[in-house]
């Protein structure tokens, strides 16, 4: 067994100053490193700075440092990703793109622990944003009738106050030196915990072989996921774009957040075979 990719993905939040949130992510691989650094105003979670630097990559005309100051003004909630790809536009530079939305959905999970500045009355005004905003697209949100405790329930009394948010997310390619390649995939956050491997011959590229666990996840409707891991199967790499992976596992029958590790597996994999 021999590794032959691997990458890991880094983002916390924290508020910097008492208007401000800083939302950071962190690329490595074996031949890039990359950080970049979204602020925004805490009520409006309008950009205030965007920055990114390139310690590490096999093409050196492309380390350095710098600011999109177009993205100033522009709000880093959920539309946030089209400023971003309109900003990072097709043919740039894809890894920096990832990166920034990754910020982005950094800022929208540590919400949770400033839903007052966010203007909401309490957690349960919040909580009534979130079952309208989530019922089409978050498996959780889509099912509350089937769910054992609320949101808040399920994330605890202790509020946070300066650090509100860190996710680590990375995946693995192996080759077995028989023909065959494992892609694996994880995240662990301040809420989940899941993993999702995939396996196919590099001579047909398609996926033969699928499994996902969801171990740490809102409620038990969540871990139902795992049993959508066949319909991955019969999968062609060559072929395949985010919007396929959604409609098997995103949804509100499925999890954006499972959506983003499988899709980070197959761009990895894409990538080598």
């Amino acid at each position: 067994m021999k590794i032959i990719d691997q990458g890991c993905y880094f983002t916390t939040v924290n508020r910097i100053r008492k208007e401000e949130l800083s939302s950071k992510t962190f690329f490595l691989k074996t031949d890039f490193e990359a950080t970049v650094d979204l602020v925004v105003d805490i009520k409006s979670f309008k950009i205030k700075e965007a920055k990114w630097e390139i310690n590490r990559a096999e093409d050196s005309s492309k380390l350095g440092k710098g600011t999109l100051q177009e993205l100033a003004g522009k709000e880093a909630y959920f539309n946030g990703g089209r400023s971003v790809r309109k900003v990072i536009g097709t043919g740039d530079d894809e890894t920096l793109k990832g990166l920034f939305l990754e910020c982005i959905r950094g800022f929208i999970q540590a919400e949770t622990y400033i839903f007052k500045e966010r203007g909401y009355k309490n957690k349960q005004a919040y909580y009534d944003y979130w079952k309208t905003e989530q019922i089409d697209s978050c498996r959780y949100f889509s099912h509350l009738d089937r769910e054992v405790c609320t949101w808040f329930e399920y994330v605890g009394d202790y509020i946070r106050k300066n650090n509100l948010f860190n996710r680590n997310k990375q995946y693995t390619i192996i080759e077995d030196g028989a023909g065959m390649i494992q892609a694996t995939g994880n995240l662990i956050d301040s809420y989940h915990e899941m993993n999702a491997e995939f396996s196919f011959s590099k001579k047909s590229k398609i996926i033969e072989k699928c499994y996902i666990k969801m171990p740490r996840v809102p409620g038990p409707v969540c871990s139902e996921i795992s049993e959508k891991a066949p319909e991955l199967v019969g999968i062609h790499l060559d072929s395949v774009v985010k919007k396929n992976i959604a409609e098997i596992i995103g949804g509100s029958e499925g999890c954006f957040h499972l959506v983003n590790i499988v899709y980070d597996m197959i761009r990895a994999a894409q990538k080598i075979i």
